[in-house]
């Protein structure tokens, strides 16, 4: 556990006691069995949960006598979500991940309309598919291959790599457009792809992804299983009110992208808020501290 809420001083010359936050050591006494009333409603801080793992470690309760056997590897799956969270078995996962891949499957043979009649439609359809996966794979290379290269003329032809530390939002502005860029341009090696079997190709990507890093045995397979899901709800309600099933409605895009967009948002804010000021150099953030402690 560590206190990062602030992290231009975590690891700093200024991580120091006294700069902690009030409230962030400890809000509340710990539950009493004789007087619950006490406990006032507020979540658990650091020195709460520090003090009811050391006592439940210590305890008649505790594990560690029986963790004599070495390692064990994790079989449980847990994230969290707008404020929920969620625990599941790994076996759990892997039964749910491939009923979800096999319906995907399922859901895209059933619903293929064959703009090409005259061909095979097996053939047709599976070649089709794995058209819009290259493409959608080649999106994010695509993406690494504009960022990438916006860095290396700033750190090599200007000599100011370090430059958007100060403010660490500014990324944002020097390396999305390049980014966005690259993965316009990646596809145009794939020609013309329908926006229908983007969003099939796609769908058949994550939960297939979802599945297999599931079966190697990460859990953090969930990932793909959050964008898959609700990218295989947006296209069977597409398919319940669109009437042109080559069709795809503004709706769809909404509801399918709203989880993964949210679940990428919070990843990157938190990847900015934390690590860019614990990589950055110190002397871009000295005025940052200074203005802290003014």
């Amino acid at each position: 556990m560590a206190i990062v809420s602030n992290s231009y001083l975590y690891h700093m010359r200024k991580d120091l006691v006294e700069y902690i936050e009030p409230g962030v050591a400890q809000v509340r006494p710990l539950p009493s069995l004789e007087r619950p009333s006490l406990c006032r409603p507020f979540g658990q801080h650091m020195a709460d949960n520090t003090l009811a793992l050391l006592q439940y470690l210590t305890s008649s309760k505790s594990p560690l006598p029986s963790l004599d056997t070495g390692y064990t590897k994790p079989q449980t799956v847990f994230f969290s979500i707008f404020g929920l969270f969620f625990r599941y078995s790994f076996q759990t996962a892997r039964i749910t991940y491939f009923v979800f891949f096999i319906t995907s499957l399922g859901f895209v043979k059933l619903t293929y309309v064959d703009p090409a009649p005259a061909l095979k439609k097996g053939r047709a359809m599976w070649q089709e598919q794995l058209r819009g996966i290259s493409a959608v794979v080649a999106a994010p290379i695509g993406a690494l291959a504009g960022a990438n290269t916006v860095a290396y003329i700033m750190t090599k032809v200007f000599n100011k790599g370090m430059s958007w530390f100060s403010v660490e939002l500014s990324c944002l502005v020097l390396y999305l457009p390049p980014a966005l860029a690259g993965a316009l341009a990646s596809q145009l090696f794939f020609g013309r792809i329908r926006e229908v079997t983007v969003f099939t190709s796609l769908l058949l990507l994550q939960s297939y992804l979802a599945f297999l890093v599931q079966m190697i045995g990460y859990g953090s397979a969930a990932m793909f299983y959050l964008s898959a899901l609700p990218l295989g709800v947006s296209l069977l309600l597409n398919q319940m009110f669109v009437v042109d099933p080559d069709e795809i409605h503004l709706w769809t895009y909404a509801i399918s992208q709203f989880v993964p967009l949210m679940n990428g948002t919070q990843l990157c804010v938190a990847l900015l808020d934390v690590f860019v000021p614990l990589t950055g150099d110190p002397f871009v953030l000295l005025p940052r501290m200074y203005w802290h402690d003014r």
